[in-house]
């Protein structure tokens, strides 16, 4: 038993020794701190500036306040006028600007009333239409609902119920005790909340995904070391039907460090679950990631042709699992690799099921492609 221990704690001590893997696993804490200050400064996917008319405004000194503390795709930012704010997105500083209006109590009021013309009270511009910037109204108009439904509400009651001998204040007290939630919905998909609940920033919601293909890039290496070995000479006392253990010893030795430093990034940047839950998570997709490279390797068996088609698989794991965007059209392509399972099985147990049969159907496919090559190595040999 001791022997077979010392091996493998040589072949870990080997691995730093070797450059590549080093690098690997120095870019897996600095990819999370970087991304963690990122995600810590002012960042969106449609900038928009905020501008009053008069600063002293309630209404929309609170509109403006929400919106300034709210970390969404929209970067929010104030102008000090409205003529500040147009030249800002004139400048191309900003895709849009929201200008509220000087007396917004009264224009909410005439808005809401009924019978009201329903004139617009809140300017808008933009520098151009497109989808996003249709999305952004959308949430204009939801956070003005809340004070146009007070004011209809009253409107409504004084207008229909003429009896009611209640001041607004008493109406009022009466509407905002009603225990209803102020959203009906939370919308979302797997990994868009944290162990919390909470929305994730949607610049850190990718660091899973990105050091899911990192620990497939050190199983790729740890593969082209294992063939460097194999050319060498280093394992020529081993017998080939032996030789699939060792290479798998090889490659795993590799993926549990880097699982393990992964496993420290995640629970240091915050957006990990409990810990038992992202160590077996782990601890499978350890497993199939040794499988699949493995897999790889007795596919393409000459190392410069093997070395080659990493950035490819690289690349193809970013664009088609679900690190960045999660495409319901790339979805069956994205099962094809890993990192679709590990991503999704953080937060759902029927994944982790599915890497369990994932890696089954790699550890079979591996098994019966080895099997073939040795059957066609003894022919050519006899």
């Amino acid at each position: 038993m001791q022997r077979p221990l010392k091996w493998l704690l040589m072949l870990n001590k080997r691995l730093y020794k070797k450059a590549s893997f080093v690098v690997i696993m120095l870019f897996i804490p600095l990819c999370v701190f970087a991304l963690g200050i990122a995600a810590e400064q002012q960042s969106g996917f449609v900038s928009i500036v905020l501008a009053q008319e008069d600063n002293d405004d309630p209404i929309s000194t609170e509109l403006v306040n929400s919106f300034l503390s709210e970390k969404s795709l929209i970067r929010f930012t104030r102008a000090a006028s409205p003529t500040e704010a147009v030249s800002e997105v004139k400048s191309g500083g900003a895709d849009a600007t929201w200008i509220f209006p000087a007396d917004m109590e009264m224009r909410v009021a005439e808005y809401a009333s009924v019978g009201s013309n329903k004139k617009p009270f809140i300017k808008v511009i933009e520098r151009e239409e497109n989808v996003f910037l249709r999305l952004t109204r959308e949430k204009l108009s939801a956070s003005l609902f809340g004070h146009c439904a007070r004011v209809r509400y009253i409107d409504f009651a004084r207008t229909n119920i003429p009896q009611l001998y209640l001041t607004d204040e008493q109406l009022l007290d009466y509407f905002d005790n009603v225990s209803v939630s102020e959203e009906l919905f939370t919308i979302g998909s797997i990994g868009d909340f944290d162990a919390d609940g909470q929305s994730t920033n949607y610049l850190i919601a990718p660091i899973r995904g990105i050091l899911a293909i990192l620990i497939i890039l050190c199983g790729m290496a740890a593969t082209i070391f294992y063939m460097q070995d194999e050319r060498s000479g280093t394992f020529a006392l081993v017998k080939n039907k032996n030789r699939i253990f060792v290479s798998a010893a090889c490659v795993m030795i590799a993926v549990i460090n880097i699982a393990a430093v992964t496993l420290l990034a995640l629970l240091l940047s915050g957006i990990s679950t409990a810990v038992l839950n992202e160590f077996i998570c782990l601890i499978l997709y350890t497993l199939c990631c040794t499988a699949f490279c493995l897999l790889i390797m007795q596919i393409f068996r000459n190392l410069r042709l093997f070395a080659a088609t990493i950035p490819l698989f690289v690349i193809s794991m970013g664009v088609f699992c679900p690190v960045f965007f999660d495409l319901r059209q790339t979805a069956i392509l994205g099962h094809l690799f890993p990192p679709t399972y590990y991503i999704n099985a953080a937060y759902s147990n029927s994944y982790k099921l599915y890497l369990l049969l994932y890696l089954a159907a790699l550890t079979a496919l591996l098994i019966g492609l080895q099997n073939v090559r040795n059957k066609i190595k003894y022919k050519k040999v006899k």
